[in-house]
């Protein structure tokens, strides 16, 4: 059964992320990660499998690698940096269906701080008078918080 849920953004860009389907880590990956090469990241949504490969440190690979070998194995995934501090964010190029991890793959996942023993899935939100869900009911923002308030039903 749907039901009502409110989130709260810090900015219209973040917003904008998880209403397309996006999916972002918690742990900051600016400065790189450190275990990735050999890892597999394993999505179900579009259903393939990147597999790490060493970049110009045989051990570290920056964010830029991680970005280019996602989107080059992951086809029409887009990578891009999420938050003030950096979390990697993983959209479609063409938002669809949302991007969504297998539950397996727990070595890349919790490197890329996504929990490492579950599915992990972003969903394309509508805006429609029908209230079908996922969709959003309304959007505003806060001026106590200075944050963007979002109620969708799900």
């Amino acid at each position: 059964m749907a039901s009502l849920k409110l989130r709260k953004f810090r900015s219209a860009a973040e917003l904008e992320f998880f209403l397309n389907g996006g999916i972002a880590g918690g742990t900051p990956v600016l400065s790189g990660v450190t275990g990735l090469v050999g890892q597999g990241l394993i999505f179900t949504s579009p259903s393939a499998t990147c597999t790490f490969t060493a970049g110009a440190d045989p051990l570290t690979l920056t964010f830029a690698e991680i970005k280019a070998q996602i989107e080059a194995q992951i086809t029409g995934s887009r990578v891009i940096p999420v938050g003030l501090e950096g979390r990697i964010g993983i959209i479609e190029s063409t938002p669809t269906n949302g991007i969504a991890l297998n539950s397996t793959g727990a070595v890349a996942k919790s490197l890329l701080g996504f929990p490492s023993a579950v599915a992990v899935a972003g969903k394309v939100y509508s805006y429609n008078s029908s209230f079908t869900a996922p969709c959003v009911v309304s959007i505003y923002f806060d001026t106590q918080s200075s944050a963007h308030i979002l109620a969708s039903w799900e």
